[in-house]
């Protein structure tokens, strides 16, 4: 069963908030190997939310250290709060494409 990870994090600024989010738009496949989608949200001038799906609480377990060392990397940044469990719903459009 998919397991997802909601991260919180604060920044000391809002440049230190889109530094994080542009390495993670350019760079979460190398970062996190094993992820299978993430998603970053600003949440406000020096915050975003983080939501990250992986196959399963082992694979999520992993990436742990991986976000604690894209932190450390970058500074400026510090996790307020994580939730996780497993994936109970998910729907996404498909997008319609003529022939």
């Amino acid at each position: 069963m998919s397991y997802l990870r909601v991260n919180l994090v604060d920044f000391e600024s809002m440049q230190n908030r889109d530094d994080s989010l542009d390495r993670i738009n350019k760079t979460a496949s190398e970062m996190f190997p094993d992820i299978e989608m993430m998603l970053g949200i600003t949440t406000g001038d020096k915050s975003c939310m983080t939501v990250s799906i992986y196959a399963d609480k082992e694979t999520a377990s992993k990436a742990v250290d991986q976000r604690d060392k894209h932190f450390l990397d970058l500074g400026g940044m510090e996790l307020a709060v994580a939730f996780e469990g497993d994936l109970k719903a998910f729907y996404k459009r498909e997008h319609i494409k003529s022939e």
